[in-house]
């Protein structure tokens, strides 16, 4: 993956040929920046998916290398080194299907540094107004959320309507119990994996199944708080791993993350059958 993300940035800056920017190029890709751009959760909300599972990949693989390479209890047998291949082929096949604009985009930000902010886009404090008073008068608890002084008045139109005064809304749903059956969707490396969700909870356990392309998992050490969830699954294809999840229910509708093992994560959403 290492290779196939260094030849797509010479590619993309460079162009299809072997010139000698080609080379500089797809040499100027070095691990540990790689790596720390591919964890940069923040940035990497603004690609779509097949990006995301690239990056979380590619970390995931490293990881495993590296376990390989320096870990003098680690052991890979031939099932799991096959499993591995399989699903990082997979995930670029789906990277190389991703519009070619984000993958220009993804490989600026895996090679180039983000220019910092400007050392004067914040103000100053005023050492004659050290409360931000101005001339608006004392601020309030809206304008305290929106900003200072007159600068509020700037922004107020974007401030979310349900803080307004005067102006009726919907009252919001109340969440639901997750006890019932979920149809789910995991964004997994290996593209997306429908399934289906039975829960139950009695106080806070949590107990269910999972069912899908696997067949029919019991899920484990599931515990419930409030609104939040959190249960493990074992799974033995494409390789014996413990998932582990951890979602929201709102509604009809419940979202969340599950751990591959040494894969890195994947996104959970759904909504009530």
């Amino acid at each position: 993956m290492f290779h196939c993300l260094a030849g797509c940035a010479a590619n993309l800056i460079i162009g299809r040929t072997r010139k000698p920017a080609w080379h500089q190029t797809y040499r100027a890709l070095e691990h540990g920046k790689a790596r720390n751009a591919c964890e940069d959760r923040r940035a990497l909300a603004e690609f779509p998916p097949e990006v995301r599972n690239f990056a979380d990949m590619f970390v995931a693989l490293q990881k495993a290398r590296q376990q390989a390479d320096y870990a003098l209890d680690g052991r890979y047998d031939k099932l799991r080194v096959l499993a591995a291949i399989d699903m990082a082929e997979d995930t670029i096949v789906q990277f190389d299907q991703a519009g070619v604009q984000h993958r220009r985009a993804f490989v600026a930000h895996v090679l180039f540094k983000r220019p910092p902010p400007p050392a004067n886009s914040r103000r100053a404090p005023n050492p004659n107004d050290p409360q931000g008073v101005g001339t608006c008068g004392p601020r309030l608890p809206m304008l305290r959320a929106l900003g200072r002084g007159c600068c509020a008045r700037n922004r107020f139109q974007q401030f979310p309507v349900t803080y307004l005064p005067g102006i009726r809304i919907r009252k919001r749903r109340d969440s639901m119990s997750a006890d019932g059956t979920w149809n789910t969707t995991m964004q997994t490396p290996m593209g997306p994996q429908q399934g289906k969700l039975l829960l139950k909870t009695d106080g806070n356990v949590l107990t269910g199944k999972l069912s899908g392309s696997q067949g029919e998992i019991e899920i484990k050490d599931g515990t419930v708080d409030g609104n939040s969830l959190v249960w493990k699954a074992d799974i033995t294809t494409p390789m014996a791993m413990t998932l582990e999840f951890s979602a929201t229910v709102n509604g009809d509708e419940i979202s969340g993350n599950v751990k591959l093992g040494a894969f890195g994560n994947a996104s959970l959403t759904g909504t009530r059958a």
